[in-house]
């Protein structure tokens, strides 16, 4: 079945059947444990480990996504959508109910957010534009990663004081700047090709 978007790509929606794809929807799935533990359950100890256990799923799949897509040839417009949108989806939820613990403080919320709304918009405009999609790149699944390993240390070391928290809260911070830059930068030029 293919269905026409409005920015005038066609999308094969027979590709959810590509391995690659069918592991980034799995992916996108993790939300809904995610929001269960985060809600439902209260003891520090067993939600940490359980969110660990998630993280480190989620850690799996969008590595073996990205190199199954590679190695087999399975690159397809529909991934390049399910991917990096499982990935901002995982993240805005952790991002949220941290902040909502108290372990984040609120520019940090704002500001991945902001990026990801931006992102949101102007992928889509340039898509309508160069009638394609802007694939997700090194620097920014490098970001997801440092972000993910800043989510793993608030879990797991707990002290929101320590000089190790810190590093990772501003190069995270850092880093998605970074990313939004590249990702703009990217864009300009597919659009002045």
């Amino acid at each position: 079945m293919k269905i026409l978007v409005k920015i005038n790509m066609i999308i094969n929606f027979k590709e959810i059947k590509l391995i690659p794809n069918i592991i980034s929807t799995f992916r996108l799935l993790l939300l809904v444990p995610l929001i269960i533990i985060f809600e439902y359950v209260t003891n520090p100890f067993y939600r940490n480990n359980l969110l660990l256990i998630l993280i480190f799923i989620a850690f799996l799949s969008d590595i073996s996504d990205g190199f199954i897509a590679r190695k087999f040839n399975q690159i397809s417009e529909l991934g390049k959508i399910i991917d990096p949108f499982a990935d901002k989806i995982l993240v805005a939820i952790f991002v949220f109910y941290f902040w909502k613990l108290n372990y984040l403080p609120t520019f940090y919320i704002l500001i991945i957010l902001l990026r990801d709304l931006l992102i949101l918009i102007g992928g889509i405009l340039i898509s309508k534009k160069i009638n394609n999609i802007v694939m997700s790149d090194y620097i920014g699944k490098l970001t997801v990663f440092s972000i993910g390993v800043f989510f793993i240390v608030i879990l797991t070391i707990g002290d929101l004081n320590s000089i190790f928290y810190d590093i990772l809260l501003y190069f995270t911070t850092i880093m998605i700047f970074v990313s939004f830059i590249n990702y703009s930068i990217k864009s300009y030029k597919l659009i002045k090709k």
